[in-house]
């Protein structure tokens, strides 16, 4: 299974929704952090990662975001390209970075928006 298949953070528009990203991230070692984190790793735990990073990181952009935690995956949307981009970028830094991921969890749990 290709990379492209297993990461979703690609910025896309709808004339409904604005700008949106869907976020996931199936790859086996995120899978495996995940569970040794007792997460399930679908849409509510990433909310809750996104809403911590950016809580963190740029708080008020947090009123600009509409959530849609419903499946594996999150939908994120903006009328805000600038805010999306934002988005997209700390979503990357979730991705990569174990132990940005690691404090955003403890945040969110703490904070009571982590499943």
């Amino acid at each position: 299974m290709s990379e492209e298949i297993l990461v979703g953070n690609v910025m896309g528009h709808d004339s409904e929704l604005g700008y949106f990203l869907t976020v996931y991230d199936h790859r086996p070692e995120t899978i495996e952090f995940m569970r040794q984190n007792m997460l399930q790793g679908g849409g509510p735990t990433w909310m809750g990662l996104i809403i911590a990073a950016m809580k963190a990181e740029s708080p008020n952009t947090l009123t600009s975001l509409e959530f849609d935690d419903s499946s594996d995956e999150v939908l994120v949307s903006s009328s805000s390209k600038a805010t999306l981009t934002l988005v997209q970028n700390y979503v990357s830094i979730l991705m990569t970075d174990s132990d940005f991921m690691g404090n955003c969890i403890t945040n969110a749990r703490r904070d009571g928006y982590m499943e």
